[in-house]
């Protein structure tokens, strides 16, 4: 199994996580229809976020299942935000992959998650897939990016 990391630029992750997903979607667009849940999130709100920022957080964080959103509900989430300092984002079309109790470690991901990005303390992301040639494609989108064998 391969994980791509890729170091992210000083204040860019927004920008970065855009370019991320719009790679993903125009590598397959049916990935489009998968499902989206934010398991982990530390970060800031622009001032045009809608609702309430603390209640975002709650159910990312009390969720059995982190947030689930669509594609275009996360799109949306996404530019509301400021700043990402960690994120835990899974994409797969099974809701049960993402049921908190049974991600106990990373091979977790690694081995039944279609499709995990993790960014971490505001410096790079690690990108793992269970297509190889997706993977393989966003690299060819990035400039600074490593390929890890786990």
């Amino acid at each position: 199994m391969q994980l791509l990391r890729i170091q992210s630029q000083n204040m860019e992750e927004i920008r970065e996580l855009e370019n991320i997903l719009d790679s993903i979607v125009e590598f397959n667009p049916a990935i489009k229809e998968y499902n989206y849940s934010i398991s982990f999130f530390d970060g800031s709100p622009k001032e045009k976020f809608k609702g309430s920022f603390i209640d975002f957080l709650n159910s990312i964080n009390e969720g059995r299942k982190g947030l689930i959103f669509n594609y275009n509900q996360l799109q949306n989430r996404i530019s509301e935000l400021f700043q990402i300092y960690d994120l835990l984002l899974l994409i797969d079309k099974d809701l049960t992959n993402f049921e908190k109790s049974k991600i106990k470690d990373d091979s977790f991901f690694y081995n039944n998650i279609f499709f995990t990005i993790t960014y971490f303390d505001s410096g790079f992301w690690e990108i793992s897939s269970l297509d190889k040639n997706l993977l393989n494609f966003i690299k060819t989108k990035q400039s600074n990016y490593e390929f890890i064998q786990l």
